[in-house]
């Protein structure tokens, strides 16, 4: 499976365009959050609109930066898998959006114990099969969640949970300055970075293997 991962969009919509042929190959795209910037039902529609022009194998959840209604819309067109898991060509995907509580009053921020029953509940009709979890805030202490500053920020109940239920790939976003790709265990964690600064990743996964993955720049 051809994975193209987007995270901290930012609603910078001209970036899609670039790389239009990418996006047509990928088997499915994903959006980890920060689709919107402080947008709600119109901005994020845009956005869906253009990257259907290339692929419409879309899932995805919300960050911090998109109103509640952004969540709506997701939902409202079968893309949401916040707090939802859904088998996707042998793949559980299983999703959690929002962020954890920032300095900067966002419109999407939870604690870790809302985290856990928002991950638990994706996970609820999860069997046997290969995982991908998607989730906006990072694992605490990674290379996916250091602050400018150096400081840790990310989520510890996310990183206990890929610790325990060792997803085959975890796609995250949320810390702008921390693009990484990394291994805990057995799962590839990927931030991709802003795409509103021009950055994705693209990641081919076949049963519990991760065949490849690259974070690009425009």
């Amino acid at each position: 499976m051809k994975i193209l991962s987007f995270s901290d969009i930012h609603g910078h919509i001209s970036n899609f365009k670039k790389i239009s042929d990418e996006i047509k190959l990928a088997d499915i795209v994903v959006l980890s959050g920060d689709i919107t910037h402080f947008g709600k039902e119109p901005e994020v529609q845009k956005i869906l609109n253009e990257i259907r022009k290339y692929n419409k194998n879309i899932i995805g959840v919300t960050g911090n930066c998109d109103y509640p209604e952004v969540q709506k819309v997701l939902i409202q067109e079968g893309l949401s898998i916040h707090s939802e898991g859904r088998v996707i060509d042998s793949y559980f995907f299983a999703g959690c959006g929002y962020s954890l509580i920032t300095p900067f009053n966002t419109p999407s921020e939870v604690y870790e114990n809302d985290l856990e029953k928002y991950i638990n509940k994706a996970y609820s009709n999860h069997k046997d099969e290969n995982s991908v979890f998607v989730v906006h805030q990072p694992p605490y202490n990674s290379k996916t969640d250091i602050l400018k500053s150096g400081e840790a920020s990310g989520s510890k109940i996310v990183r206990k949970f890929i610790e325990t239920k060792k997803p085959v790939l975890c796609l995250t976003g949320h810390i702008h300055e921390s693009p990484a790709i990394e291994h805990l265990d057995d799962t590839v964690l990927i931030n991709p970075g802003g795409f509103f600064e021009g950055s994705y990743a693209s990641v081919e996964i076949d049963g519990k293997i991760v065949i490849n993955s690259e974070i690009k720049k425009i």
